[in-house]
């Protein structure tokens, strides 16, 4: 081999080791953006995915928010992928050290945009309309006003004049900004089949004033969430209609009056309001509250105890008195206690 052919073969090599570096620095600075995790303070951050919006403007928006890095990276890591034909409208919400990888995965998963809306028993229409405006983007006057319509009510074959009690409370999944009645529905197919388990046994499921029940199911929520204590609170409720006393059960001062207070003074118990228990006998018109399966199941079958009264404990449960003597007695007892 001549000196001129070992000297090209030499640059040749030379040129070769010098592609394969700037490829193995190329590829080294593309993993690392794919791979490294992007770091920031506070909270976990969201990004809204709107109707008709694709990759390009995805991107831009994870970039203005701090998500990643690059919104180049994250166009061509998509395309690569074909999550930029994956994307659906929705929240996605992302924790401080996610890489452009777990990012683009996340978007493209079928759980993507679908968000969780948690509601706890004894939570009010109200109440829920708030939930479901932070949790799913949901108008909550929309969603209050779809649950008071007549129309929408009698839709769902609901007897009541609103869906105050019939909202099951439980864990649901929800695309971001779905609309308002869609989730009515879906809570209110979990309280009819709810409905349909714990009145399996009774023999004439069809002659059940159901109305009634889920009102009384609706005070046994909002008076305890001790669960041994539901039948009893259902017995003294029951006892107290059957002898004509009036029930004298606070939270529904408290419904009547807007849900603006927890804490009720003797002017209040005057609140003039067909809810107020303190100066009706009788249920109120409705539900105060939508309740779960324990709460119907108390109002369905009360305890057999003969209790009249109760009191807040102070610990979360409750006294139960048989007459008004030991029910002031217990009262007092409390008050010495808590001085």
């Amino acid at each position: 081999m001549s000196r001129s052919e070992i000297e090209g073969e030499k640059r040749l090599k030379q040129f070769l080791f010098l592609v394969a570096g700037l490829v193995l620095i190329l590829l080294i600075s593309a993993l690392y953006v794919v791979f490294a995790p992007v770091y920031w303070k506070g909270p976990k951050k969201v990004v809204e995915v709107r109707q008709g919006e694709g990759a390009r403007l995805v991107a831009a928006r994870l970039k203005e928010t701090g998500v990643i890095k690059s919104a180049a990276a994250f166009r061509r890591l998509a395309r690569l992928t074909g999550t930029d034909k994956k994307i659906k409208v929705g929240a996605y919400s992302f924790l401080s050290g996610v890489s452009l990888y777990q990012v683009v995965k996340h978007m493209a998963s079928p759980k993507a945009g679908v968000v969780t809306l948690f509601v706890p028993e004894g939570a009010t229409v109200k109440k829920i309309g708030g939930l479901v405006q932070s949790s799913l983007g949901v108008d909550s006057a929309l969603f209050v006003a779809y649950c008071k319509s007549r129309e929408f009510v009698r839709s769902q074959e609901v007897t009541a004049a609103s869906m105050e009690g019939y909202l099951f409370p439980s864990s649901y999944e929800f695309y971001w900004k779905v609309p308002p009645e869609e989730v009515i529905e879906k809570m209110y197919a979990g309280f009819a089949a709810t409905w349909k388990e714990v009145t399996a046994d009774f023999p004439r499921r069809d002659t059940l004033d159901i109305v009634r029940i889920v009102t009384m199911a609706s005070l046994i929520e909002a008076e305890t969430g001790v669960d041994s204590e539901r039948v009893l609170v259902s017995q003294v409720f029951h006892r107290r209609l059957k002898l004509g006393y009036p029930l004298q059960c606070d939270p529904t001062v408290i419904y009547a009056m807007g849900e603006t207070k927890r804490l009720l003074s003797r002017e209040d118990l005057k609140f003039r309001s067909p809810y107020n228990t303190y100066m009706n006998r009788g249920l109120p018109p409705g539900p105060i509250c939508n309740v779960g399966k324990k709460a119907l199941a108390a109002a369905l079958a009360p305890d057999t105890t003969k209790y009249l009264y109760f009191v807040a404990n102070g610990s979360g449960g409750h006294i139960f008195s048989q007459t008004l003597d030991q029910h002031n007695r217990a009262i007092y007892r409390l008050r010495r206690a808590n001085r």
